[in-house]
């Protein structure tokens, strides 16, 4: 499968995304994964883009614990950062953006995604990145339902002029909604 998300890749950064941050998340997917019982050799993550469906081999560096476990107690906590990652990873793969600000809490969104500036150290923002994570899908709390539930989130600030995309992940039966609004 050449469709393939490398969550070590997370480990090295990006432009709003510290190393340490980006590793943070990266335990945060390997916990879920876990828990949810799969390994890395057999993990494909389904991605439906609205028009089109993807599937990607999830790939990481399996150091899983029993200290990782308890560091990750709060099951909310760790599968909101689990969520951002595999989002972040998309943005990557499905936008031609990157991350390069976490956006301030109020405003309805995660992320900025943007492009580097003709300045260092400047980035031009171009869209909103919306996350969303679930544990294990339920009628009551399925991708759609979260999907439509995260799109009127960041209504509130459409006027910024900047679309929005939005990422819904599911750990237990690996798959994600991943849409531009």
């Amino acid at each position: 499968m050449d469709n393939v998300l490398r969550i070590d890749d997370l480990k090295a950064g990006l432009p709003g995304v510290t190393q340490i941050q980006g590793g943070y998340c990266a335990e945060c997917i390997m916990v879920c994964l876990h828990r949810a019982g799969h390994t890395e050799e057999k993990c494909v993550l389904h991605v439906d883009c609205i028009k089109v469906t993807e599937d990607f081999q999830l790939l990481w560096t399996d150091s899983y614990n029993d200290q990782i476990d308890r560091s990750h107690a709060d099951e909310q906590i760790t599968i909101e950062h689990a969520a951002e990652g595999i989002s972040i990873l998309l943005s990557l793969r499905l936008t031609p953006y990157t991350v390069v600000q976490r956006s301030r809490k109020g405003t309805g969104f995660d992320y900025w995604l943007g492009i580097e500036a003709n300045t260092p150290s400047k980035f031009e923002l171009k869209a909103r990145l919306e996350v969303s994570g679930i544990r294990s899908e339920t009628e009551a709390n399925s991708l759609e339902k979260r999907f439509k539930v995260k799109c009127n989130q960041v209504t509130p600030t459409d006027d910024t002029g900047f679309p929005a995309y939005i990422s819904v992940v599911e750990f237990s039966n690996p798959k994600a909604k991943f849409a531009k609004k």
